[in-house]
């Protein structure tokens, strides 16, 4: 197995859009951007359970974009999100498919980092900015929800 140097690039992560957010123009603007995506519905119909397309996920190691923040309560999801070792990021906050989208953009370097700087699996959760920096094109925030550590210790 070849190993990477500490200067070569980690790869590009690929996202899987949930059912939630699965839109043509949410999916639109991400691949304009040249952000890898997998939409649920070419994958799965859309009663699907979420234990399903975690599970698969997780087998590619896709991170999961998702707006079911209460994915991160319900203890069987929140149980087949962390046995698949699945990297979750929920969009938090009232707006528009496309607004959402827009401030993935924007934030792609910090859900990048945060990418790198935490193993999987886990829940974190992507903010808009406020008003003012949004308009001014600055980036929303990416913080952890759930650790794997923080879900063993319940």
């Amino acid at each position: 197995m070849k190993r990477r140097s500490r200067t070569s690039k980690p790869p590009e992560p690929t996202f899987f859009v949930d059912r939630d957010l699965a839109g043509k123009q949410f999916l639109a603007i991400l691949r304009d951007a040249s952000i890898r995506v997998e939409d649920h519905n070419e994958h799965f119909g859309p009663t699907t359970p979420d234990e399903e397309w975690l599970a698969f996920a997780g087998e590619r190691g896709w991170v999961a974009l998702s707006r079911d923040k209460r994915i991160r309560r319900r203890s069987a999801q929140t149980r087949a999100l962390m046995e698949a070792r699945v990297r979750a990021f929920m969009l938090v906050g009232n707006a528009t498919h496309p607004e959402l989208a827009r401030n993935i953009v924007r934030t792609i370097h910090r859900i990048k980092r945060f990418l790198r700087r935490h193993r999987e699996p886990f829940i974190a959760k992507i903010s808009r900015p406020n008003d003012r920096d949004r308009q001014l094109g600055r980036p929303g925030n990416v913080k952890m929800w759930l650790s794997y550590e923080d879900w063993l210790g319940r």
